[in-house]
């Protein structure tokens, strides 16, 4: 396309386009990136918290077992 540009005379113009276009498609590529990342965040964010919960859990039912 630059080529062409270049040709005609009009390299601003072609120049432009492929901004545009870089633009679309790196818009395009980090939405997918996003639609990818947040499921992996939530599975990460709920295993964290399943481990603290459990971490606090555990020691009761360890405890309530010694006591009774």
């Amino acid at each position: 396309m630059v080529v062409t540009g270049e040709d005609t005379g009009n390299l601003s113009t072609a120049m432009l386009r492929l901004n545009k276009h870089y633009d679309l498609e790196i818009e395009q590529d980090l939405k997918k990136l996003t639609a990818l990342i947040e499921p992996a965040a939530l599975v990460v964010m709920g295993a964290v918290i399943g481990i603290i919960v459990s971490s606090i859990i555990l020691p009761m039912f360890k405890l309530s077992q010694v006591i009774g």
